[in-house]
């Protein structure tokens, strides 16, 4: 009797053990699958959720279609053509990339038309001139560009009667010791580009003391039988483009310079 019962007992034992095991196994196959799988390399379908990172320094962006507009200004006599969106200045932490309109703002008085960003981003405080302040976004106003310097163009229009006034504009907006150097037929007919040359100029020029330093990109057009000069300063670098981190990295500066026209 005690034998029997012993392996009745035995075998419900046998059978626990290989529930228990039979189970554990399953377990962990399903375990092993779920740390697998992730891992694999899976294209999206159209029914996948998928969640960008927010965009950092190293982002790019896909840039808008390129629309170009035709700015005018019938008192000062010129137009100029400009991309309606460019790669906009983001100076918070981290970066973000974006794209931002241009704009002209007009200061007709002074004969000057500044081209620049509509507006930008910082986290700068002007009272302690450090960047603690939040993050804002900042429009830019005739009155904001009058007073300080920002990274775009300043067309500047004057009336011209003569090849001294000419000469007197050149050193008036670039050193006293410039002067107006070769002519150049511009694209425009009756229109000329001007070489700036300094009187100090030689092998061992020195930027720091030199009477005419130009050390960067500049466009003088002189329409003599107009009676007016352009001078815009284009920098060392490129003003207006798309996303820098781009492949495919366009600067439309050169389009927009080229496509100036007294009128």
């Amino acid at each position: 009797m005690n034998n029997e019962l012993f392996n009745k007992n035995k075998y419900t034992i046998i059978a626990i053990i290989l529930i228990f095991c039979i189970g554990a196994g399953i377990l962990g196959y399903f375990q092993y699958k779920e740390r697998v799988i992730p891992n694999h390399s899976v294209s999206p379908t159209a029914s996948s959720s998928i969640t960008s990172p927010n965009p950092t320094s190293n982002s790019t962006l896909t840039p808008p279609p390129e629309v170009w507009e035709t700015y005018t200004n019938t008192e000062l006599g010129f137009s100029i053509k400009y991309p309606q969106m460019v790669y906009g200045t983001y100076g918070c932490s981290p970066n973000k990339p974006f794209y931002v309109p241009l704009k002209a703002f007009e200061d007709n008085i002074n004969g000057i038309v500044y081209i620049t960003e509509e507006y930008y981003y910082d986290d700068w405080d002007r009272e302690s001139q450090t960047k603690t302040g939040p993050c804002e976004k900042n429009f830019y106003s005739i009155e904001s560009l009058q007073e300080t310097p920002v990274s775009g163009w300043r067309i500047l229009i004057e009336d011209i009667k003569s090849e001294s006034e000419l000469n007197k504009f050149v050193k008036g907006n670039y050193g006293k010791g410039c002067f107006v150097g070769e002519k150049e037929l511009w694209k425009q007919e009756g229109v000329y580009e001007i070489r700036i040359e300094g009187e100090d100029w030689g092998p061992e020029t020195n930027l720091g003391t030199t009477t005419c330093p130009l050390n960067y990109t500049y466009k003088v057009l002189y329409a003599p039988e107009k009676n007016k000069v352009m001078s815009v300063d284009l920098g060392q670098e490129c003003d207006f483009g798309t996303d820098h981190d781009s492949e495919n990295y366009k600067c439309y500066d050169y389009e927009m310079i080229d496509s100036f026209r007294f009128k």
